[in-house]
Formats: structure tokens, C-alpha cells, sequence
């Protein structure tokens, strides 16, 4: 990266941090969590086997939310931030391929109560909610610091700025996870 003035804003960050890959379709947001554990208490490994407990303890199943994230990292004890444009579940998502194609699909109206109560208990468990959007600059600023962060977007407006085009087609077929990047890179496109 350049060398900055104090007054000069960076336009890209990048923070080293060690991969998990996804064992399953389903588990993008818990390898990211497992990836955070490992950056930020790098003396405290948390196996595959203590995720799953802190899921079961938790009753994460399959369908795991953002606000789940939330919970496992409020119980690991991960200071944390969350921003959401939605408190609560959008029922649009009914509509989303993962709960119309699978088994899921009639535990949709379950996994909204579910995630419904997560939201309204995570004041009183100690986790900061905000409803609103971050900028590219607010999210460059942070990981500037060598913070880190889960960032969960539609893989379909992603583009990797690193990879060549036989890498990017691989990477567009396999829904384009996040966590396949040994160095997250935001930059200013």
C-alpha cells in the first residue's frame, strides 16, 4: 500500500488473515466466523467440533443469518459492531432459492421467529445493533486498522480484482464464497 499522509484517506485495505473454507453450501457465514476467531485470538483456536457446539448451544441449524454471526461472536467474546439495512427477516426471502429448492422451505415462517427474537434479544445479550448501510469508505477506514470484517454481499455484484479469468469463472460457478481468498481486498473500482 502507498504511505499516506495523516490526512489522506486510504483507497484500499487488505488484512492477512488465515482461510476456512466451507465444508458445506450452507456454511459461508460460519467459516468467516471461524476465520475472525482465528485473526482476532489467534491463542484461542476454536475447532470444527466447538463450532458446532456453540451452534447447537446457540440453535443454529442450517440457515445460518447474519444475526446468528452476531450471537456466536457475543459468545466467544468478539467485540463486535453490527449494521443491517433490515432488523429482522425480510419476508421477500421466503422467496429465495435456499428456502424454495430444499427441505427448508417449510421451516421458513420457524426460521423468521427464530431470527425475529434474535434481533429483539440482542440488545439485552450485549450486542450492538444499527440499522444502516456502511460505505466502501467507512469499511476501508476499518480494515485500515487491521480490523476485520464479515461482509455479506449477493455474490452476483461481486467481482474479484485479483484473479485471472480461468480463476473467476471457477469462482463465479461456485457461488463466488468469500471465504476461498486467503487476503480479502476492498478496493475503490
Amino acid at each position: 500500500m502507498a504511505d499516506l499522509s495523516k490526512d489522506e484517506e486510504p483507497d484500499e485495505a487488505c488484512v492477512d488473515i488465515s482461510s476456512t473454507y466451507q465444508k458445506y453450501h450452507w456454511d459461508c457465514g460460519i467459516a468467516c466466523a471461524q476465520m475472525v476467531l482465528s485473526f482476532v485470538l489467534p491463542s484461542t483456536p476454536a475447532s470444527e467440533e466447538d463450532f458446532d457446539e456453540i451452534r447447537r448451544k446457540l440453535m443454529v441449524g442450517h440457515s445460518v443469518w447474519t444475526i446468528d454471526l452476531a450471537h456466536i461472536m457475543q459468545h466467544l467474546g468478539v467485540k463486535h459492531q453490527f449494521f443491517t439495512v433490515t432488523l429482522g427477516v425480510d419476508p421477500t426471502y421466503s422467496a429465495v432459492d435456499f428456502y424454495t429448492k430444499r427441505k427448508e422451505a417449510e421451516r421458513f415462517t420457524e426460521e423468521e421467529e427464530r431470527i425475529n427474537d434474535l434481533f429483539s434479544k440482542a440488545s439485552e445479550k450485549g450486542i450492538n445493533v444499527e440499522k444502516r448501510s456502511v460505505t466502501k469508505e467507512e469499511l476501508i477506514q476499518h480494515l485500515s486498522r487491521q480490523n476485520v470484517a464479515i461482509v455479506l454481499v449477493d455474490s452476483s455484484l461481486l467481482r474479484c480484482v485479483n484473479c485471472d479469468r480461468k480463476h473467476e469463472v471457477e469462482v463465479n460457478i461456485n457461488n463466488a464464497y468469500l471465504s476461498m481468498w486467503d487476503k480479502i481486498l476492498f478496493r475503490s473500482i
